[in-house]
C-alpha cells in the first residue's frame, strides 16, 4: 500500500496542474521524485512505502506538465529515464498506452518522426489489441498524421495516411477516413504530385458533402482553388493509384 503522505502530495500536484499552476505542480511531484535529504530522512523514519507503478505514474505526470510547457527535451528525458523504464513492467495496459502515446507525441514535437512512429505504433497496438479502444486508436492515427504534416515529411505522411485510411475503412470510422484522405492529398501535393492531390481532394470534398460532414470542407475547397486549373497542375507518373472508393494500402501492423 502506498503511504497516504505520498498520495496527498500527488493529489496536490495533480490539482495544481489542472489549475494551470505548472511550476508549483512540478515542485510537488519533485517532492516524490527528488526528495530533499531532510525529506528522505523523514520518509525513512516514517517507513514511507512507494510502488514502482506509483513512481512511474508520478514521473509521467511530470512529463505531461513539461509537454504543456513545450519543454519537450526535458519531457523526453523523463520518458527515457532508467527509473521510468524499470517501472513500465508494473503498469496496467491503460497506463502503458498513456506512456507510449505521450512519449511518441514528445518525439514528434521534437521532429523525430522515426521515434514518434515507433512509440505511437506501440500505443496503437495496445489500444487496438489489448484495450479494444477505438477512441484511443483514433488518437494515435490522428496524431501520427498531424505530426507528420507538421514535420513536412511528405513520404512518411503519404504512406501513413494510406495506412490510416485502410484502418478507418476496416473499422468503419468515417471521421478518420476523412482525416486520412485529406492528409494524403496534402502529402501528394508536398511530393509535387499536384494533379493527383487535386483529384483526391475533389473526390474527398464530394464525399464529405454527401455524408454531411463539415470537417475540413472549407480547407479542402481553398486547397483545390490554390492548385489552379487542371491544366496548370503537374501530373505525376509515379506513386499509388486512387479509386473513387478510396485510397488503398496495407494495414499498419
Amino acid at each position: 500500500m502506498i503511504s497516504p503522505e505520498l498520495i496527498e502530495i500527488f493529489n496536490k500536484g495533480a490539482r495544481l496542474a489542472r489549475e494551470g499552476k505548472s511550476e508549483e505542480a512540478l515542485a510537488e511531484f519533485d517532492k516524490i521524485l527528488n526528495p530533499s535529504k531532510e525529506r528522505k530522512d523523514e520518509n525513512k523514519e516514517k517507513k514511507i512505502v512507494i510502488t514502482g507503478e506509483f513512481l512511474g505514474v508520478t514521473m509521467m505526470r511530470k512529463a505531461w506538465i513539461l509537454m504543456d510547457l513545450e519543454r519537450y527535451e526535458d519531457a523526453k528525458k523523463v520518458f527515457e529515464d532508467e527509473v521510468m523504464e524499470a517501472c513500465l513492467g508494473q503498469f496496467e495496459m491503460g497506463t502503458l498506452y498513456d506512456y507510449f502515446f505521450a512519449y511518441g507525441n514528445t518525439l514528434g514535437d521534437l521532429g523525430d518522426i522515426k521515434g514518434m512512429d515507433d512509440k505511437l505504433s506501440r500505443a496503437l497496438g495496445i489500444a487496438s489489441e489489448k484495450l479494444g479502444d477505438r477512441e484511443r486508436c483514433f488518437q494515435c492515427w490522428s496524431n501520427l498524421l498531424i505530426l507528420g504534416l507538421k514535420a513536412k515529411d511528405w513520404e512518411y505522411l503519404e504512406k501513413e495516411s494510406v495506412n490510416a485510411l485502410t484502418f478507418a475503412e476496416n473499422t468503419q470510422d468515417v471521421v478518420l477516413r476523412v482525416k486520412a484522405a485529406w492528409h494524403h492529398a496534402l502529402a501528394l501535393n508536398g511530393l509535387g504530385r499536384t494533379l493527383e492531390a487535386k483529384e483526391e481532394a475533389g473526390v474527398l470534398l464530394t464525399f464529405i458533402k454527401s455524408i454531411g460532414v463539415d470537417e475540413f470542407g472549407k480547407e479542402i475547397e481553398e486547397f483545390i482553388t490554390s492548385l489552379g486549373t487542371k491544366e496548370d497542375a503537374k501530373p505525376s507518373t509515379k506513386g499509388k493509384t486512387k479509386t473513387k472508393k478510396g485510397i488503398k494500402g496495407k494495414k499498419k501492423k
